[in-house]
């Protein structure tokens, strides 16, 4: 059986907007009653970078696109560059709606989203006035002006068989490749190299850099084994992860469920045990 890449992912996403939505929104108002509560603002600036990361990953680009100015806009108020005042904080509630929608539309897997293009530009464009302590466009201080996007589906396209016109071919020196090898050939050179081998080994710093590397070798392991079969994670090198490689582990998890396998921890260090506890995961040798 075949699986999307993605699929592994965008569960993952559709919760870290659900679950933020709330808590972004709720001290968002607190913050427009009392500016002074600026400890409100490091719990913000993590909802945002969540998100972000988790969009980033599954490559939904109006969810990352918003809430990466939305976390420059946090960060800038807890180093008290900037002051959110409602008109600032009226544009990030509204942009907590758009990655709502956004997250919604993801349940299509053929979601056009070329739809969002004019509402995130705008929405950015928004936030970066916010950030840049810039008046902000009429427009949006209308409080009528909707982000509301209907996205279309994308419907698939027949592909009419050309002809194929026989030409001479000239021998060419052999070239080494540069460009990025397909997911599906990835899966197969993986499953090949690796063999009957279940164990994965976890890099010394599990972050938004390698998380997407990490997460093509998890799911050729998943896709090239017997139901059943439990892969494990290997992390007697890994001494640090980040919100995006703790959040592929979390999906991982519950891929690997979803498809009648099993992920396994081996080698867990006593630092990272309450951050993987967290998510659910209990070490072999624990």
């Amino acid at each position: 059986m075949s699986y999307d890449p993605n699929e592994m992912m965008l569960d993952l996403f559709r919760a870290e907007v659900e679950s933020h939505s709330d808590s972004l929104t709720d001290s968002l108002l607190k913050l427009e009653q009392d500016p002074t509560a600026t400890s409100l603002l490091e719990g913000l600036m993590r909802a945002a970078h969540s998100i972000k990361g988790a969009a980033r990953i599954v490559r939904v680009d109006p969810a990352a696109e918003v809430a990466h100015v939305m976390e420059d806009c946090f960060v800038a108020a807890q180093r008290g560059e900037l002051v959110l005042e409602p008109a600032g904080i009226d544009v990030l509630l509204r942009s907590v709606d758009l990655l709502s929608q956004v997250s919604e539309a993801s349940k299509n897997p053929n979601v056009d989203w070329a739809d969002f293009i004019p509402v995130v530009h705008a929405t950015v464009g928004q936030l970066r006035s916010v950030l840049n302590r810039q008046p902000l466009p009429v427009e949006a201080l209308d409080a009528s002006s909707s982000t509301t996007v209907e996205p279309r589906t994308l419907e698939p396209k027949a592909i009419e068989p050309q002809a194929i016109e026989p030409q001479a071919i000239e021998p060419k020196a052999a070239e080494p490749k540069t460009v990025a090898v397909r997911e599906e050939e990835f899966f197969q050179a993986t499953a090949l190299a690796t063999g009957q081998t279940n164990r994965i080994s976890i890099p010394t710093f599990l972050n938004v850099h390698n998380a997407d590397s990490i997460r093509l070798e998890i799911l050729a392991k998943l896709q090239y084994k017997p139901q059943h079969v439990e892969v494990i994670l290997d992390l007697s090198q890994t001494q640090d992860l980040d919100a995006v490689g703790l959040a592929l582990l979390h999906s991982a998890i519950q891929f690997a469920k979803n498809t009648n396998r099993t992920i396994a921890f081996e080698n867990v260090s006593s630092d990272l045990r309450p951050a993987l506890h967290a998510i659910g995961v209990t070490s072999k040798d624990a």
